[in-house]
């Protein structure tokens, strides 16, 4: 997991690699539980893709976008992630989930992305919404395989980092304002 990463010549801030830590380790417990939680998992992976493109904003940006999680999932997640669905159709399920914990949202409705159906392995379970009515052929993806990407990218991300000092300098000002775990008296 891309978390792990702690060199202490790293160049990665130490509390964006606790962040992908936690976050990744919550996600991993809700896919553990019996039954499983797939749609708080999926909610945090979602989320946290948002965190990770509000860390690669330009400057003077400071409300994430859809065009900024669309180019953060094309340049690190969907690289060799194996997933059937595109940037536009992650941002539309990420919308969906988010706001209403459903399949549907503006970007699908108006046929910019396609719907996304969930397989939840091991097994042959479906997360699909059987009342919802769509004009288009959902894709299904694997909540482990969509899980395993998103491990994948925080890795890449971590990488690209390390690389390139304007990327560092952005991050790390942003993860700086991270939360802090204090001791209250």
């Amino acid at each position: 997991m891309g978390a792990e990463m702690d060199h202490s010549d790293s160049h990665v801030h130490p509390k964006l690699k606790k962040q992908v830590r936690d976050l990744c380790t919550t996600v991993e417990w809700c896919l553990a539980q019996n039954p499983r939680l797939p749609i708080p998992a999926l909610i945090l992976v979602y989320s946290g893709i948002d965190g990770m493109a509000w860390l690669t904003m330009p400057d003077g940006h400071e409300d994430v976008r859809g065009a900024d999680f669309q180019a953060w999932v094309k340049e690190y997640l969907l690289p060799d992630a194996g997933l059937a669905c595109d940037e536009a159709d992650l941002w539309a399920a990420r919308c969906g989930l988010v706001h209403a914990q459903i399949m549907d949202s503006q970007s699908a409705r108006h046929d910019r992305a396609r719907h996304i159906w969930y397989h939840v392995g091991p097994g042959n379970q479906l997360l699909i919404p059987i009342h919802e009515v769509s004009r288009e052929l959902p894709v299904t993806i694997s909540v482990e395989t969509f899980v395993a990407a998103f491990r994948s990218a925080t890795e890449r991300f971590f990488e690209r980092i390390e690389q390139d000092g304007g990327l560092e300098r952005r991050v790390s000002a942003r993860a700086s304002r991270y939360f802090d775990e204090v001791k209250a008296r």
